[in-house]
């Protein structure tokens, strides 16, 4: 199926399924050498899943393209590794982009997924 079809079909873009490719977390079974057309098969569907559900542990960065048109995939990596505090993350992750030559607008936002007993309590934990 083409990556259209298994974007639709999995619930994530075709922009999240190329750069699951880069980080080699769920590849196309086939990519056509002429025109870049990627292929999934179903039988991916699951994986796909795994990918997308949020596990107490994960990191998720959300940026806009001065980030990643400007910073290399491995710099960004190292520094969502490296960096603990998220709120320190997202500002190192800024810099970063500036320093490479990126626009004075870039924005990050790197959230931790954490597990419901961790934020009980909380403000958030207690509302439904």
């Amino acid at each position: 199926m083409t990556s259209g079809e298994f974007a639709r079909a999995s619930r994530l873009s075709r922009k999240a399924l190329r750069l699951y490719d880069e980080l080699a977390l769920l590849s196309p079974v086939q990519v056509d050498p002429v025109t870049g057309y990627r292929l999934y098969a179903p039988a991916q569907f699951e994986q796909a899943r795994l990918v997308r559900e949020a596990r107490p542990g994960d990191r998720y960065l959300l940026c806009s393209d001065g980030l990643h048109e400007t910073a290399d995939a491995d710099s960004i990596a190292q520094v969502l590794r490296s960096v603990s505090d998220p709120d320190q993350a997202a500002a190192e992750l800024v810099a970063l982009a500036i320093a490479a030559g990126g626009p004075d607008n870039v924005t990050c936002i790197v959230a931790d997924v954490v597990a419901a007993e961790a934020c009980a309590g909380t403000p958030a934990a207690a509302s439904t």
